[in-house]
């Protein structure tokens, strides 16, 4: 047994069912110490950010906000943070937070602390504060469906009961249309969270979606940010109601998009299959009219946006929608990358998507993935002065995307890419350790090439970027995912490598712990699980390597080698509990025989 092997035995054994608590969330990878200590950075950064307060009604809010700079809770951070936050954290750390959204929604005449703006019934708050006062940024349609998906995280976690909650607000659902409530009668005035949720979804597909081809419209930030071109807006992050600049942004699209979809998931967990037909249809549409006005072939990328008519061509005759003098498809935005990650562009968008996102990042002479838009717009398109080329939401490098690049990476079938991009992250944290920079400037110091951190955000503690590095690790490398209703899979993609994780679901009762250890005849697995079933296990065959046999326990196993992207994969069926898998490999034949192998099978099934 190896030293590796021998230590996470004994943690296993520590923890058996009985001795208390389940074990925490840990990993090691010798290979590479600085992706262990990724871990403890992460773990500080959120204990940073944690915030508490009671609300007027003296109920608690509990949850992260995005850093120290940024005191209140913001919905779109909290949708980022807590699908890592949770293998930490119990529910009641963050539930308090997502609830609170909820219990603030939008009513008819609600207005917007900081700028009066009357959004309209259903609409969700982008921020709270701790002293009660809300805000929604009008420039942007990522909001709700923000807030669904944090709400989704908490689903995964507390299971269906949790979605028939009452959720007694300052603003009841009496006010907003309901598509669903005639076939089911019920006191609005006490509604549901999913009544809450189908609401606030139901309120973007009312007002935020474009009459002409269907896409959800914003104002014009780079795609996913929130700071808008147009010089006559109240405040960077809203709309001038009269003038403003409207965009199809990729974002908003994927997100909806993946919105839909975990709604219609949550629809069904209550068995109402009609309104889970409805949000399905919905997220087909949404993503068909995408790829027709969005999907670049010939550049293998999603363009950031698709400008539109804006309110005074709505009443007017038809009028020309405002233009950049440039070729706007040419600018590589990173919402291409959350496209890939929550599996919205097909299997060869998305292969084409993440090399466009690789070569952009050589093109540009950064260090580390997380490229927010390549090239960025010239200087001085956006007012402000944060949003010059290369910097911030504009060019600028983010760990928050770099999390979500890496994780699309190892999901698709590029394990080898995405580990070198692992690496890249975690040896510049290395060079600050505790700290997460919220946004780097791409260029690099001549004298040193390190990052010029003299043009780097404020923030150096920013929960969505540790949050992201942390699912790149747990469920892309590690591949472990925690699903709804009880579910699990564990994708082993070490490879070549050996690493051990134990990765806990934080209040829900499920764990599993497993050593993985690589030989030049053998793959080894060895793992315990606690409060799940049955559930797929694959394991990543390291290069020029073929399975020959494998054993579960002492038994042989059925299984299948399956590719995805570049990868190849074994593939079995892992059962509740403490196990071992055994894969005994082989040197892959030469391309020659394989080709003569498959003509010989075409020839003659039955010869293998």
């Amino acid at each position: 047994m190896t030293l590796l092997a021998l230590l996470f035995s004994c943690l296993i054994a520590a923890f058996a069912p009985g001795a208390g608590e389940l074990p925490p969330t840990t990993w090691l990878f010798p290979r590479e110490p600085a992706v262990e200590a990724m871990r403890v950075t992460a773990e500080a950064v959120f204990s940073a950010t944690q915030v508490t307060w009671a609300d007027a009604t003296g109920a608690p809010v509990t949850g992260f906000r995005p850093a120290a700079i940024y005191p209140p809770l913001f919905g779109r951070d909290l949708s980022w943070i807590v699908p890592a936050a949770r293998l930490f954290y119990p529910p009641s750390a963050w539930q308090p937070g997502v609830e609170a959204f909820l219990r603030r929604q939008y009513g008819a005449t609600t207005a917007s602390d900081e700028d009066g703006w009357q959004a309209g019934a259903g609409a969700l708050p982008g921020v709270l504060h701790s002293d009660g006062r809300l805000d929604k940024a009008s420039a942007v349609s990522d909001e709700e469906t923000s807030l669904i998906g944090a709400a989704y995280s908490l689903f995964e976690v507390q299971g269906a009961a949790w979605l028939t909650t009452i959720i007694t607000g300052t603003a009841d659902l009496t006010e907003s249309r309901c598509d669903h409530c005639a076939a089911r009668p019920r006191d609005l005035a006490a509604p549901r969270v999913i009544d809450r949720l189908d609401a606030a979804l139901s309120w973007l597909w009312d007002n935020r979606r474009d009459a002409a081809n269907g896409l959800i419209w914003r104002g014009h930030t780079t795609d996913w940010g929130d700071v808008t071109l147009d010089p006559t807006a109240p405040n960077p992050t809203d709309l001038d109601p009269a003038r403003a600049l409207r965009t199809a942004s990729l974002f908003d699209q994927v997100l909806a998009w993946r919105a839909a979809q975990q709604l219609a998931a949550m629809w069904e967990a209550l068995g109402d299959a009609s309104r889970a037909a409805t949000w399905r249809q919905r997220a087909a549409d949404l993503q068909a009219a995408a790829n027709r006005d969005l999907w670049q072939p010939q550049r293998g990328f999603y363009r950031l946006h698709l400008h539109l008519a804006g309110p005074a061509c709505a009443e007017g005759p038809p009028c020309a929608t405002w233009q950049h003098p440039f070729d706007e498809g040419r600018l590589l935005a990173i919402s291409n990358a959350v496209a890939a990650q929550v599996g919205f562009s097909s299997p060869a968008q998305t292969q084409a998507i993440l090399a466009a996102l690789a070569q952009a990042q050589l093109a540009a002479g950064a260090t580390q993935p997380g490229l927010s838009l390549w090239p960025p717009y010239a200087s001085w398109t956006f007012p402000q002065v944060d949003m010059q080329a290369g910097r911030y939401q504009n060019g600028g490098v983010w760990d928050w995307w770099a999390g979500v690049q890496i994780e699309a990476e190892f999901k698709a079938g590029y394990s080898r890419r995405a580990l070198l991009h692992l690496r890249q992250v975690a040896r510049a944290w290395a060079n600050h350790p505790g700290q997460v920079y919220e946004w780097q400037a791409r260029g690099l110091r001549p004298e040193t090439r390190q990052p010029d951190l003299a043009h780097a955000s404020m923030a150096r503690d920013y929960a969505a970027g540790a949050a992201t590095l942390v699912q790149a690790i747990n469920a892309g490398l590690y591949g472990v995912e925690w699903q709804a209703g009880g579910a699990l899979r564990v994708t082993v993609r070490l490879g070549e490598a050996s690493g051990a994780i134990t990765s806990t679901l934080t209040g829900a009762g499920r764990a599993l712990s497993y050593t993985y250890t690589p030989a030049a005849d053998a793959l080894a697995l060895s793992y315990r699980t606690w409060g799940v079933g049955a559930f797929p296990l694959w394991l990543r065959l390291p290069p020029d390597r073929d399975a020959a046999a494998v054993t579960l326990d002492a038994a042989d196993a059925v299984f299948t080698v399956e590719r995805v992207g570049a990868d190849r994969y074994v593939a079995l069926t892992g059962l509740p509990g403490v196990h071992t898998v055994t894969v005994r490999i082989l040197p892959s034949p030469p391309w020659w025989e394989q080709w003569r192998l498959r003509w010989r099978y075409l020839r003659e099934p039955g010869s293998g």
